[in-house]
């Protein structure tokens, strides 16, 4: 349990404490008003909605201490509310939770990349829950927010603890792997998200690499040597370096998992691992096959046996909206809809088409049809416009029967489609995900394979909740 003095919160946010006894004890950190329990600390954070500033009352009844931020009028804060005034309250929940984590010594995983982040922490901890106490960042607690509150439930008898870094602009990764101080750095890949703030994809290869470049000395490196930029990563890190990756090249660290033999049967994907030894994998998609080896490449370094790694990964489902395959009244679902980006989609369409072959038609029923659901690709910048041609454009070429856009970018999913040699009459350009639904409810027959897919704010889940429901109902 989080034992921390209001002297020492004081301290290490370089904050003054007022009405308050240095001595107290807080039990625990929240920036919920409405969650807060007895003895905890509060730190109210500004969103784009509320600021927490505004629930300093609620606080106070529930017996709990603050953290307010320097320039907050003193007149609005509740008589008797112990409460400690720092520069920044988001700045002082990262300086607390780096104070805390200091105080554990066990091997800490920080996971950054494009893609696959969350899976391979989900695979990471599945493996060492094997052997050891793991403590995971829950959801995609991958922030200047998320990845503080996972320090901050750090206790005794925890033996590793696995993080998720995400970004969306440059020196976030670097603040965060300040904060934590990993001993291993995963990085599962380089692509094109994110350039709104890092311009280009050498700007997404910097602000990935600000992993490596603050590890603390003795840290480790896990890199995915089939991407080139990694590889180029790998050659300068001054520590040791794990590779992974299906090529050649996967093996040419001081360390390394390398992937061949590559099969697909009965909804399983098969592989051989260094040569020796075959692994089976129930996902869908190639994507999945290297978050699977950043897992086993990581979980190497903790002397876990490759029959217990086996029997982890073998019993692995895909998480929800990240590829997760369903049935609803006969036609074959692939939900993707947690994000979205431009190298994510073609996993994801490449999966799709993966289904040719591997379920049986019923008598008496036409072959299936493929069909797309597409929302837009945020955070793209001055990418946008051509990445959505690009994306329509693969999508015809992926032989898809049927697309439906969604999003002030359908009309250049459309356009590349249109190119790529879709029909016309094929392709559909709605406004909402329940028009989506719709839609599909039109054109959909027995056996169709259908993917949804769209960054997390366009909402894309609600078109299956629609399409679940009407369905249901028949």
């Amino acid at each position: 349990m989080l034992q921390l003095t209001l002297e020492e919160i004081a301290r290490v946010s370089s904050g003054r404490l007022f009405h308050g006894n240095p001595q107290k004890k807080i039990k625990g950190v929240s920036i919920d008003s409405r969650t807060i329990k007895p003895q905890e600390l509060f730190i109210p954070l500004k969103g784009g909605h509320t600021d927490g500033h505004k629930f300093l009352r609620e606080v106070k009844k529930r017996n709990a201490a603050a953290l307010v931020r320097k320039n907050f009028p003193q007149s609005y804060i509740p008589v008797g509310l112990p409460f400690i005034r720092v520069q920044s309250p988001l700045h002082a929940l990262g300086d607390i939770a780096n104070y805390h984590r200091q105080k554990f010594q066990l091997p800490v995983i920080a996971i950054t990349g494009s893609c696959g982040k969350t899976t391979v922490k989900e695979m990471t901890a599945r493996i060492l829950a094997c052997k050891f106490r793991v403590l995971k960042a829950e959801g995609n607690f991958n922030n200047e927010i998320g990845l503080p509150l996972t320090l901050l439930r750090l206790k005794k008898g925890d033996e590793a603890a696995i993080l998720e870094m995400g970004m969306s602009s440059p020196g976030e990764i670097a603040y965060l792997t300040r904060i934590s101080r990993p001993s291993i750095g995963v990085i599962t890949n380089i692509n094109p998200v994110h350039l709104e703030g890092c311009g280009n994809l050498d700007g997404v290869s910097k602000a990935k690499e600000e992993l490596l470049l603050n590890l603390p000395e003795g840290a480790k490196a896990v890199l995915n040597y089939d991407d080139v930029r990694l590889r180029r990563m790998g050659c300068k890190f001054p520590g040791e370096v794990i590779s992974f990756g299906t090529g050649k090249k996967a093996g040419v660290a001081w360390r390394g998992v390398r992937a061949d033999g590559i099969r697909y049967k009965k909804g399983l994907m098969s592989f051989r691992l260094n040569g020796k030894e075959r692994f089976d994998l129930p996902f869908l998609s190639r994507a999945n096959l290297y978050n699977a080896l950043a897992a086993i490449a990581t979980a190497s370094l903790f002397n876990i046996s490759f029959a217990r790694m086996r029997h982890a990964l073998k019993s692995m489902r895909s998480l929800p909206q990240r590829l997760a395959m369903s049935e609803i009244h006969n036609l074959k679902i692939i939900d993707d809809t947690y994000n979205a980006n431009p190298a994510s989609y073609r996993v994801a369409i490449d999966a799709l088409k993966s289904l040719e072959g591997r379920f049986g038609t019923p008598k008496g029923m036409a072959s299936p049809r493929y069909i797309v659901v597409a929302g837009d690709m945020l955070e793209l910048g001055d990418a946008s416009s051509r990445e959505h041609f690009n994306l329509g454009y693969y999508i015809a070429k992926m032989g898809i029967d049927f697309l439906v856009t969604i999003g002030k970018w359908g009309k250049k999913v459309r356009e590349g489609a249109e190119r790529g040699g879709l029909k016309k009459d094929h392709i559909f350009s709605v406004s909402s995900p329940e028009e989506a639904a719709r839609i599909i409810l039109n054109i959909a027959k027995p056996c169709d394979r259908i993917l949804f897919k769209a960054s997390r704010k366009i909402g894309l889940e609600r078109a299956l909740n629609v399409l679940s429901s009407s369905l249901s109902s028949l």
